[in-house]
């Protein structure tokens, strides 16, 4: 992932009942980093809702169809092309979310991983921050709907959506710095 990890390493997760994260180095060591529980959270129509709307920011769900008169139309993924409603009912969907989002893992200049959780309620953006040794250092909520996007030397880059999916890009002091 160009980019985001270090060029030397890159982070493994586990999505069980616990999950944590491992460093892995070049020369294939591995350094297993704490396990951290977490409470399960059920699939609801909001959190479907939430990962849709994720994916469909991210131009991966998006499908073009032709409209009864022959023009292309461009419908959200997971809607019914003829009635453009929503049908997760096609979806199999597990009981409960995994531990952590799908979305990409920073890490930032102090080189610790930020892994993205997923919100109960789907409101809010709460964050595990892991350092080096795999230890879980902090716990962040971010309150909304928003994402870290990347880092400065002294920053945190958010992007924050409001209620009609506009995105803002918003800066903070990178905690711990």
């Amino acid at each position: 992932m160009p980019g985001v990890w270090p060029p030397t390493d890159r982070s493994l997760w586990h999505a069980l009942t616990l999950y944590g994260v491992d460093w892995i180095s070049p020369g294939g060591s591995v350094l297993h980093g704490d396990t951290v529980a977490f409470a399960a959270i059920p699939v609801t129509q909001t959190l479907m809702e939430e990962f849709f709307r994720d994916l469909q920011r991210h131009s991966r769900a998006i499908r073009g169809v032709f409209g009864p008169t022959g023009d292309t139309r461009f419908i959200p993924y997971r809607r019914n092309p003829d009635t453009e409603q929503l049908s997760y009912d096609s979806d199999q969907w597990p009981e409960v979310m995994p531990a952590f989002h799908y979305q990409t893992v920073h890490v930032d200049p102090m080189d610790r991983a930020w892994v993205l959780r997923h919100d109960a309620g789907g409101g809010d953006s709460p964050y595990d921050v892991f350092d080096r040794q795999g230890r879980l250092v902090l716990r962040l909520v971010a309150d909304g709907d928003r994402r870290v996007a990347g880092f400065g030397a002294e920053s945190v880059y958010v992007v924050a959506f409001n209620d009609v999916d506009q995105a803002f890009l918003e800066r903070y002091s990178l905690p711990g710095n």
